[in-house]
């Protein structure tokens, strides 16, 4: 769930899928200041413990 409260914090996020069996994590943004890798360091920082960047 840290994932997902990271993602939240992501400024133009849309709508957030994420499928705990499975293992995925489906998004939809509209903010062209991110990039998609920004966003997966986002979720890996949430998911693993450390602390995530402000985008």
């Amino acid at each position: 769930m840290n994932a997902a409260k990271a993602i939240s914090l992501i400024e133009g996020m849309q709508e957030i899928n994420m499928d705990l069996e499975k293992k995925v994590i489906k998004i939809t943004y509209n903010n062209e200041n991110i990039t998609r890798y920004e966003i997966e360091k986002i979720i890996d920082e949430a998911i693993t413990g450390r602390k995530a960047e402000t985008f």
